[in-house]
């Protein structure tokens, strides 16, 4: 058993990644912590995936992830200038839109 097969260390290591992201996204440039926090958080989990089925269909269910996330991200950055909803409104309203768009991604695809 490596050291990354125990759960404190996936924690522990995600924790850290999830922190460096947030302290890079207000304090150094927003780009920088999206690469941070998106992209070694799933290569990490495909690392420990060990079943080659079970990592395809992590890597499948990943860009269906992506995709929605693509659509809510798009649709904050359009609704962020309106003055007349709060931004914790926005906020919610892009996480519908992205749960909404996964339901259906995942209903429509075959796992």
């Amino acid at each position: 058993m490596s050291i990354l097969d125990r759960p404190i260390m996936q924690f522990l290591l995600g924790g850290i990644i999830l922190s460096g992201g947030t302290y890079l996204a207000n304090f150094a440039h927003p780009l920088i912590a999206i690469l941070l926090v998106s992209f070694p958080l799933e290569l990490i989990t495909l690392y420990l995936i060990k079943n080659k089925k079970r990592q395809k269909k992590f890597i499948l269910s990943w860009i269906i992830i992506l995709i929605g996330t693509l659509i809510a991200a798009i649709l904050l950055y359009l609704i962020v200038p309106l003055e007349i909803i709060s931004f914790n409104l926005k906020l919610i309203i892009c996480f519908l839109v992205m749960c909404a768009s996964l339901i259906i991604s995942y209903f429509h695809m075959e796992f």
